[in-house]
């Protein structure tokens, strides 16, 4: 490894990078997202960082093999980008690689080393350039009759990870019928009570905003989280689901419009979703959409053959 870069090594560095994301904001992964992802497994399986001399962290690089590739530098370091960014090409596997930049000075340095800007749809879910946002004022929905919205108990454990497994099976999501991916119907959400205990233990985490939709019998339709980042005043929400026999009842807007309204009462005045339209799946972004939310673009994908 080269001088000046370490390998992630616990709860104290996802912080660190949590709190670089603040400070970057928002030029990268909102803190909360950056939570979520690292508390699922989803943010890198390799990460380094560089820390400065008075400890605070400048910059870290992830990798999923063969090539997804993740980065967040502090502005203004340039030599911590470059030292990273050689980090990422020598570790990763490849031949193709695919990373998201979000400024010019970091898309100039990976052009530089054989990466070109690519235009959408990416990925699985052939998804144009995610990112929506609303102000929190502004969000307004009301549930559907019988239903509530209110925060997540303590001695719901079990069950709030049961509705979150409901909503994300991937064979009941609801994928656009002429662009279905291919997919095994006994898969199921990875989503365990330990993930769960993982995410709760994430900085930013706030119960308040943990969020369940509750159906006139008592069960649980649909939860989400809502992660605050009290410095620049942003909310992100993620994730965001209903279960099957709930949908198109307009749950997801109540559940967003109830985050929005807990989000001001915290002194937050913003609210984003790391999402953009979508050919395979394109009923999140429609729905955000009628919410309220508008396009929020800032990050450029790319990529290398």
């Amino acid at each position: 490894m080269s001088s000046g870069l370490r390998a992630w090594s616990g709860a104290a560095d996802t912080l660190a990078m949590q709190a670089l994301a603040s400070r970057c904001w928002p030029g990268g992964l909102h803190p909360g997202g950056l939570g979520w992802s690292q508390a699922t497994d989803q943010l890198a399986e390799k990460i380094v960082l560089v820390d400065g001399v008075d400890g605070e962290l400048l910059g870290w690089a992830g990798v999923t093999q063969p090539g997804s590739l993740a980065l967040q530098v502090a502005a203004g370091r340039s030599d911590v980008r470059s030292d990273l960014i050689e980090w990422l090409i020598g570790t990763a596997d490849g031949p193709e690689l695919t990373v998201d930049a979000f400024d010019q000075d970091t898309v100039d340095d990976l052009k530089a080393v054989g990466l070109e800007p690519v235009s959408p749809p990416f990925g699985y879910y052939r998804m144009g350039q995610p990112g929506l946002h609303a102000r929190a004022d502004q969000l307004m929905a009301e549930s559907p009759g019988g239903f509530t919205i209110r925060h997540m108990r303590p001695d719901e454990e079990d069950d709030r990870v049961a509705v979150h497994r409901s909503a994300w099976r991937p064979a009941d999501l609801p994928f656009h019928p002429d662009h279905r991916p291919d997919m095994d119907e006994s898969w199921t959400s990875s989503f365990t009570v330990e993930t769960y205990r993982r995410v709760r233990s994430m900085g930013l985490y706030d119960s308040s905003l943990d969020l369940v939709a509750v159906a006139p019998d008592g069960s649980l339709a649909g939860c989400c989280i809502g992660w605050l980042d009290p410095a620049t005043g942003w909310a992100e929400i993620e994730p965001l689901g209903v279960v099957p026999a709930y949908r198109r009842r307009g749950l997801s807007l109540a559940l967003c419009a109830e985050v929005a309204r807990r989000v001001s009462r915290l002194g937050g005045h913003d609210v984003f979703i790391n999402t953009g339209p979508s050919e395979t799946y394109p009923a999140p972004y429609r729905a955000y959409r009628r919410a309220g939310f508008a396009p929020f673009t800032r990050s450029t994908t790319l990529h290398r053959r």
